[in-house]
C-alpha cells in the first residue's frame, strides 16, 4: 500500500508542479505589468522554480533517484508544497473581495501574492534541499552496501 501511495503522489507531484509554476508566472506576469517592471527583474522568483525542477529531473533519471521515488513522506511533502502554492495563485486570481477588484477592476490580487512570495520561495527551497539530503543519503548507503559485498 506504501508502494502505490508513493507512486501515486510521484506521478501527481510532476502535474502539481506544472501548474504551480504556471500559477506563480501568471502572477509575476500580472503584477509586473501593473507596476510596469521588466520581467528580467523576476528571475530570482523562478531560481528556486528551477532548482527543484532539475532536483525532480534527477529523481527520475539517476539511480540514487529511486531511494527519493520511494520515499512516501517526500512525495506528500511535495504535493503539499504545490498544492500550496496552487492554493495562493488560485486565490490571488479569484479574489473579488477586495478594494482594487471593485474601484479599478483589477482581476488580479497582486498584494496577497507578493505577500506569500516568499513563503513560496521557501517552500521550494526547503524542497529542494531534502531533494539533495535524499539523494546524498541514498549514495552513502549504496556505497555502504558494496562495502560489505566486497568484504564478505
Amino acid at each position: 500500500m506504501k508502494a502505490i501511495l508513493a507512486k501515486v503522489c510521484c506521478f501527481f507531484k510532476y502535474l502539481l508542479f506544472i501548474f504551480a509554476f504556471a500559477l506563480t508566472l501568471l502572477g509575476v506576469i500580472m503584477t509586473y505589468k501593473r507596476l510596469d517592471k521588466n520581467l528580467v527583474e523576476s528571475i530570482y522568483i523562478f531560481i528556486p522554480f528551477l532548482l527543484v525542477f532539475i532536483a525532480l529531473i534527477c529523481d527520475l533519471f539517476i539511480k540514487s533517484g529511486k531511494g527519493v521515488r520511494k520515499n512516501l513522506l517526500m512525495q506528500l511533502t511535495s504535493c503539499l508544497v504545490f498544492i500550496v502554492i496552487i492554493l495562493i495563485g488560485v486565490r490571488a486570481k479569484f479574489d473579488t473581495n477586495m478594494l482594487l477588484y471593485y474601484k479599478y477592476g483589477i482581476s488580479y490580487n497582486p498584494l496577497y501574492f507578493s505577500d506569500n512570495l516568499s513563503f513560496i520561495l521557501s517552500m521550494l527551497y526547503f524542497l529542494f534541499f531534502a531533494h539533495i539530503f535524499l539523494f546524498v543519503k541514498e549514495l552513502v548507503e549504496s556505497k555502504g552496501k558494496k562495502k560489505e559485498v566486497v568484504n564478505s
